[in-house]
Order: structure tokens, then C-alpha cells, then sequence
């Protein structure tokens, strides 16, 4: 903590220090009024919608989006997060027009032919907004009037095989002047992909089978007899195909030590049948001298999952008629006789949200509202009740023939059903409530207020419960920036543009006051170099999602043991934590940016983090051998030792330290050499040149340690250690994206990198190497219209194509002994790999 504070204290020494002569110098007060204030891009006014600040912001012009290929406002902001993503690594702030939204779904309704413009302004503008100044502000500008009707059709495969999946779009959006209505109703489907659809081998470790599989009880021996027909302990052997050798000692022996393995993996899915359905509508219209908007929107989801088939472990006494061993075996059986276990999700959602902003002399407000309403069901089966079967065998039952008495054969269910609603009011002014003499200071207060209440009931087998939850929350914010020295107002001139920012929210939550606070400076020692710093210290409560969310069970999860080095098939039973404490977060920044060219638009910018972590929520889901001594109740095991259940409970990390360093390059323009001067008094000619949108981000993670508790050491998460068990995080990552258009078509790739990395353990079976990550995609996008100049129904029509994962390339993974552990295969890893999509859009 003491080495971040130094960074921002040292940074502003070295500014005022390295210009003495500055010191005495004296200028006028600069102007107030935001009319006033000289234009960031062209001499002029401000473009309507840019935000009233000095700081110049990264501009993308209608050009520059256009070159993304980007069809909706999600594609566009995955192609400039290069330019985006804050020194933390964290989103940026979205505005639409210079103010505030309730809700992305304002923004996410318009399609990009929409936008005038989009601008990115540094951190230090958060501040002016009532926000920490550690993330980036994005603020979309529409056009002054635009209306259209949108459609579009997708339709989609991989190219392995199976996850087919298909929607549409219809929007109406109608823009004039500082009115705004936008509907939208967008529906998608995506088949279930089996495991047989793609190259998994099955599970040799498992001695589940259709027929089954006998083994000694405890891992011990079958019988001494059987032992010394193979001339070796056996401990596992096939119950024979034949059903009359089953009954005697001498069927076993071909199948000693030697269990079959049956596939099944027709009856287990990698993804989910899942279907979407949303509706959103939005209005804004002038009201006197402010503007309000109004928007509603509406989920549906449904997904259907297989589980697998049931499971059945059957005790086999030696007194049994059936059971030709001299001492008690253990049978393990796959219950064909009934369809494989599914799960069923459905879930529901409804958001309505308004905001009012107006102007009072030089100070600008804002009101928000929202609320949404959630509403969830889950059915699961989750396993075959034994109880029943195992009663028929201790009754001299035969367990080796077909399970299909009445009654017999009972499916232990599962359900929850939620409904939760939460509202929230939010207040903010913004101004500057005095003038220094490097420019007016800014201040920006906020209240908000947030309820949350919900009920949760759950059922599983006989067993049921209820819990009624609310949680209600209060924040106050205060902060501002603070000229120091402008060379534009003549103030300390020979520094440039240094500034200070600050931040303070006090939050009044069910664990008592929660105080959060920052502070930072922004220098711009020339036009095109900016340095920015900051130290933010964060108390948090936990989200509400890890403490008030109904438990889901599901069968037959493939999970790797690292205690012993098996895959096993486990009972997951994922949950809230109710008493999880809340996060404490200290993040120091500090960022570099730089245009090298006047004439071009390259932009440099290198990002340095220092995050230190105490009580971070997560999960401590990894079954090693440390984490099971802390957590013992999250890890359950049979007689034998084998892991049969894990249950994924968030619980409170005592310390995690992150420490990253980043580098981004972006460039927008045109190739080529520009088209020459037009004679006097003539038009100039149309510029058709190619045109490029380019940014390539690489990072190094120089630094990622935890530990769970105080009590036990730091893990190394770059050296092998693992908390949740999934592979070390990558020291070296890097991003890209390239958009290309040159007449009627436009060419985009978007791609992105990890190095190697491991879990390492003094287990041969658990240490596990994985390969480096690539994934690369390719869009095409046809204007049919250039194409096609005198037909009409090519006119503002789009034909796509889209290739995600290129290179239908996957992570591999392999223990130290040369195999690949079953849970770590490829299909595992990314079950869908090369996917391929057309599309149709249409803009009346």
C-alpha cells in the first residue's frame, strides 16, 4: 500500500519540481460557461451530446464505426475495448449523449448507423460524474435524426458438428432532435451438443457400467479365489454379458481387473438446448427545458440440460443367492432402464427504469429510477433413489438382472423456485462551485438508495424450505477535480495540464457504514501526452447473487480429484452464502498515452495496476489437498475415499495480490495516398481509399498471489497453485482487432491469446500442463446494395458471414505422465469450437 502511495505523491513532486519558474506565475480566471468553452475536436462550439469537460477525449467517427463491422452496440464496444478498458482493467462508464443511463438497454437498442460518434474520455472524467476515477467514460452521440427499421436473420453451426442455432431482430428506431423511440424484440435458439457429437474418449476411471461392474468392498479383493485363478489380487472385475455366467466365480475371470466401460456419452450434454426471447422499448422527449427517457424491457430464458444416466451402488452380501463371492462386493450399475437425468431451467425477467436531467444556471441534475422483477424455476433430477433397490438385494434380490420391479426404480428430484425485486433512486448534481485560476474546479454530489427482497423455496426429495431476504442500502458521493496548472489559462504554463481528482462514497448497508475513497492527478505536460494516476481504497458488500440465490444439484458432473488424480462423477450442489463478509480493495494505477502523429490517429497508451485484496468473494472449489483441510464440509467422500459431491459455496478469500502491466496500440485511417487536389471551384473527389480501425493490446501479469486464510501461506496462481481448481492464470495475454472496409465489403478479425500455463502437485496424475490459448474470428460483412446498385431489395441490405474460432483450435492438457485427464479434454475445455454463421440485415 505505502510503495502505491508514493507512485501518485512522487509523480506530482516531479511535476512541480521539474519547472520552478512556474511557480510564480499568475493568470486570469478561465471561463465558466459551458457554451463558451472552446471545442476539443474542431474550432467552434461543442458538438451536442460531448460531454462539457476540457479533457480530450479518443474519437470514433462514423467512419471508424462503420470500419468495425460491427452490427449491433455490443459488437462495437468488444471492437474498441483496446481503447475502453481502464488502467484496472475494468469497463468504462456508459453514457448516451452526455448524460446518464438507467440502463444499457437504452443504448443497446440502437443499432450503430444510429451513432454520430462515439468519445472516450480518461478516468479522470469519472470523477466529474460522480464515479471513481479509475474507469474510462464512453459516451455515445447520436444523430440529430435517423429513422429505420431494422431485421435481421442469423442462422449458425459448427463445423464438428451439432449446437445449430438460429434468431432475429426487428427494431424500429426513430431519432429526432432530442426525441428518441426505439422497440426491439430479438429471439435466439441453440441446440444441445452432446458429448458423443464431439472427440471425447470415455471415463476408463469409472466402474459404472450398463451391465456392471463388481468391486471389493473398501478397495479390497472380489475373492482370494477369483485372485488366484488370475494369479494377481483382483479387485475389480466385469459382470459377464452372458447372464448365466454371472452366477458363478469362473464368469469373472475373463473380466478380472479388466472393468468394461460403457459409453455413454449420447445421454450427457457439453452445452444446453437454450432458447431467448427479450423485448425492449425506449423513450425520451423533451420536458420543458429538461428531458426525460423511459425505458421497459422484458426476458424470457429456458435451457435443458442431460445429466447422464442414473447411478446405482449396490452392497452384494455373500449370503446373497445371486453373489457367487466368498465375501461382500460393491455393484455398479448405470440405470438404463430409465432416460437420462435432465434438468430443466426457466427464468423470467422484468426491468422498467426512467431518468430526468435538466440544467440549473451552470450546474446540470439528474434523476434516476429502476426496477426489475426476476423470477426463476429449476426442476433436476438429480439421482436414482438406492434405498428401494438396495432393500430388494438385502432381501436376496438379484442385482444382476433387469431393475424394472414397480416402485423399484424412484428419481430423487429437485426444484427451486425465486422471485426477487429490486429498486433503486439515484440523485446527482453536477457543477463547479468556484473558479481557480487554472480553470473552474467541478464538483459532482450523488445519492442513491437500492432495495432488494425476494423469496426463495426449495425442494429436494421429501425435504423443502423457504427464505425471505431484503437487504436495503444508502450511498452518498462527493467528488470533483481540481485545476492546478493550465498552459491554455496561462496558469504555470511551462507544466502543461496538471489536475487533481477525488472521490469519497460513505454507504450505509446491513454490515454498518462501508467508507470508500480515491484520489488521483492528471497531467499533460504537451497536447498529445497525458500521464494519469490514482489510489482508490473500496469497501464493498458482497453481490447479492453470491448470498441469495436458490441451490441447483446436478448429477453426474465430470470433476477432476487432485488429491488422488482421477476424474470422478460428483453431485454438484451450487449455492449462496448468506454470511460471506464484505470486500476490502486497494487499487493503485497509473497510465501513459500518446499520439505520436498530428496528422494520424495513433494512439499508444501503456497501463500499469497494483490491486491488494482482503476478503474477496469466490470459490474454493479445487479438490486439493489444502483446501479440503480448510474447507472439509465443501468436499464429500464414500468409505473408500472416492469424492462424490463438491459443493460450490462462495466463502471469503483472506488475501489475493494482482499486479499488471499493459500496452495499447490503436489506429484509425485510410491506406494508400489520398486523392489529389480538386481544380478551383471544383468538388473534391470522393476519397475511396481502403480504410483500417486497428488496436492490439498485450499484457503481463507480473504478479498473482493468494492466500484462503491468515493462517496459511501465499499460493502462487502463476506458478500452479489453484484455489478453484482450474488452471494457473496466464502471464502473458494479448488482444487484437482489425477492421478493414474498401467498397462494398468490410473485413474484421478479432483475436486473442494466453500463454502456457499449470496446475502443479507432487502427484504425478495432478500435474497438469495446459497448452497455450488462440482464438481468432473472421467477419465479412457485404453491402449488397454497392453490389447490386438497381435492385431495390438490395438497398440497405447486409449479407454476413462469420467464422468464430478460426482455427477450430482448443487448450490441451496433459498430466506429467503423458495423458489427458478425462475432465481436461478438449471438448471439455470448449465444447463448441469452430462455429459458422450467416446473417441477413436489412435497414428500411
Amino acid at each position: 500500500m505505502r510503495r502505491s502511495v508514493n507512485l501518485t505523491g512522487i509523480l506530482a513532486c516531479c511535476v512541480l519540481i521539474s519547472c520552478p519558474r512556474a511557480l510564480a506565475q499568475v493568470a486570469g480566471v478561465g471561463e465558466r460557461a459551458r457554451e463558451e468553452r472552446p471545442d476539443i475536436v474542431v474550432v467552434g462550439k461543442r458538438l451536442p451530446g460531448s460531454l462539457a469537460t476540457d479533457e480530450k477525449p479518443v474519437v470514433f467517427d462514423r467512419r471508424a464505426i462503420a470500419d468495425t463491422g460491427a452490427t449491433t452496440i455490443g459488437e462495437l464496444m468488444k471492437a474498441v475495448r483496446a481503447s475502453s478498458r481502464s488502467a484496472d482493467g475494468s469497463d468504462a462508464i456508459l453514457l448516451l449523449n452526455g448524460r446518464r443511463i438507467a440502463s444499457f438497454d437504452e443504448i443497446g437498442a440502437l443499432p450503430p448507423e444510429a451513432l454520430e460518434r462515439m468519445e472516450v474520455y480518461p478516468e479522470a472524467v469519472a470523477a466529474q460524474l460522480g464515479y471513481p476515477p479509475t474507469r474510462k467514460v464512453m459516451n455515445f452521440i447520436t444523430l440529430r435524426h435517423f429513422r429505420a427499421l431494422e431485421t435481421e436473420t442469423t442462422g449458425g453451426t459448427t463445423s464438428d458438428g451439432g449446437a445449430n442455432s438460429g434468431g432475429g431482430t426487428v427494431s424500429l428506431v426513430r431519432l429526432r432532435d432530442d426525441t428518441r423511440i426505439t422497440l426491439k424484440g430479438e429471439f435466439s435458439h441453440q441446440d444441445q451438443l452432446l458429448e458423443s457429437q464431439r472427440r471425447t474418449s470415455p471415463d476408463t476411471q469409472l466402474l459404472f457400467d450398463t451391465i456392471g461392474n463388481v468391486a471389493g468392498k473398501n478397495g479390497g479383493e472380489i475373492d482370494p479365489a477369483l485372485s488366484l485363478a488370475i494369479g494377481a489380487p483382483a479387485t475389480t472385475a466385469a459382470v459377464p454379458a452372458e447372464r448365466a455366467d454371472r452366477y458363478s466365480l469362473a464368469g469373472y475371470v475373463s473380466g478380472a481387473n479388466n472393468p468394461r466401460v460403457s459409453d455413454v456419452r449420447r445421454f450427457r450434454t457439453l452445452s444446453p438446448q437454450s432458447d431467448v426471447l427479450k423485448f425492449t422499448a425506449g423513450y425520451a422527449t423533451p420536458i420543458g427545458s429538461a428531458r426525460a427517457s423511459f425505458t421497459a424491457s422484458a426476458t424470457i430464458n429456458r435451457d435443458r440440460s442431460l445429466q447422464g444416466l442414473g447411478t446405482s451402488t449396490i452392497d452384494l452380501g455373500a449370503a446373497n443367492p445371486s453373489s457367487p463371492f466368498a465375501s461382500e462386493v460393491v455393484v455398479y450399475r448405470y440405470i438404463d432402464e430409465l432416460p437420462p437425468l435432465a434438468r430443466l431451467g426457466r427464468s423470467q425477467s422484468f426491468r422498467g427504469s426512467a431518468a430526468i436531467d435538466g440544467f440549473a444556471g451552470d450546474w446540470s441534475w439528474n434523476v434516476l429510477g429502476s426496477h426489475e422483477r426476476q423470477e426463476a424455476r429449476s426442476e433436476s433430477q438429480i439421482a436414482v433413489d438406492p434405498v428401494a433397490i438396495q432393500a430388494l438385494v438385502a432381501a436376496g434380490g438379484d442385482p444382476f438382472a433387469p431393475l424394472t420391479a414397480p416402485g423399484l426404480l424412484e428419481l430423487v428430484r429437485g426444484a427451486s423456485r425465486s422471485a426477487s425485486d429490486s429498486s433503486e433512486v439515484r440523485m446527482a448534481i453536477n457543477g463547479s462551485p468556484m473558479s481557480l485560476p487554472a480553470g473552474p474546479a467541478t464538483l459532482s454530489l450523488v445519492s442513491g438508495l437500492r432495495r432488494d427482497a425476494g423469496d426463495i423455496f426449495e425442494t429436494v426429495g421429501d425435504s423443502s424450505s423457504a427464505t425471505h431476504f431484503v437487504r436495503v442500502s444508502a450511498s452518498q458521493v462527493a467528488s470533483g477535480v481540481l485545476p492546478i496548472a493550465s498552459r491554455r489559462n496561462k496558469v504555470l504554463p511551462g507544466i502543461g495540464e496538471l489536475s487533481a481528482n477525488f472521490w469519497m462514497m460513505i454507504e450505509e448497508t446491513y454490515y454498518g457504514p462501508l467508507f470508500s475513497h480515491s484520489y488521483g492527478i492528471t497531467w499533460s505536460p504537451k497536447s498529445n501526452f497525458q500521464i494519469q494516476s490514482s489510489i482508490k481504497w473500496s469497501r464493498s458488500q458482497p453481490l447479492l447473487s453470491l448470498q441469495a440465490i436458490p441451490t441447483t444439484i446436478t448429477a453426474n458432473t465430470p470433476y477432476f480429484d487432485f488429491v488422488r488424480g482421477e476424474n470422478v462423477l460428483i453431485t454438484s450442489i451450487s449455492g449462496a452464502n448468506p454470511d460471506l463478509r464484505p470486500e476490502r480493495r486497494r487499487t493503485s494505477t497509473i497510465s501513459v498515452s500518446y499520439q505520436p502523429f498530428a496528422e494520424k490517429d495513433l494512439r499508444v497508451s501503456a497501463r500499469y495496476s497494483d490491486v491488494a485484496i482482503r476478503d474477496r468473494a469466490g470459490f474454493v472449489s479445487g479438490a486439493t489437498m489444502l483446501n479440503e483441510t480448510i474447507f472439509p464440509e465443501l468436499f464429500h467422500r464414500d468409505g473408500s475415499g472416492r469424492l462424490i459431491s463438491v459443493s460450490f459455496i462462495p466463502v471469503n478469500v483472506a488475501s489475493e495480490i494482482q499486479r499488471t502491466i499493459g500496452l495499447d496500440i490503436n489506429y484509425n485511417g485510410r491506406l494508400g495516398r489520398p486523392p489529389a487536389s480538386p481544380k478551383e471551384g471544383e468538388p473534391p473527389p470522393p476519397d475511396s481509399r481502403p480504410s483500417i480501425f486497428a488496436s492490439l493490446s498485450p499484457s503481463l501479469l507480473l504478479d498473482n498471489r493468494a492466500r484462503i486464510t491468515l493462517a496459511t501461506p501465499y499460493l502462487d496462481l502463476l506458478r500452479g497453485d489453484t484455489i478453484d481448481g482450474s488452471a494457473s492464470r496466464s502471464r502473458w495475454e494479448m488482444s487484437g482487432f482489425a477492421g478493414l472496409t474498401y467498397s462494398a465489403i468490410n473485413f474484421s478479425l478479432m483475436g486473442s491469446w494466453g500463454s502456457r500455463t499449470r496446475v502443479r502437485s507432487d502427484n504425478a496424475a495432478s500435474d497438469i500442463r495446459f497448452s497455450d490459448s488462440f482464438a481468432l474470428s473472421a467477419h465479412v460483412r457485404v453491402a449488397l446494395e454497392q453490389r447490386f446498385p438497381k435492385a431495390g431489395w438490395a438497398k440497405r441490405t447486409h449479407f454476413g458471414l462469420a467464422v468464430e474460432n478460426l482455427t477450430n483450435s482448443r487448450r490441451s492438457a496433459r498430466d506429467r505422465n503423458g495423458n489427458v485427464p478425462y475432465r481436461y479434454q478438449g471438448a471439455y475445455l470448449d465444447p463448441l469450437g469452430r462455429v459458422v454463421r450467416l446473417s441477413l440485415r436489412k435497414l428500411f
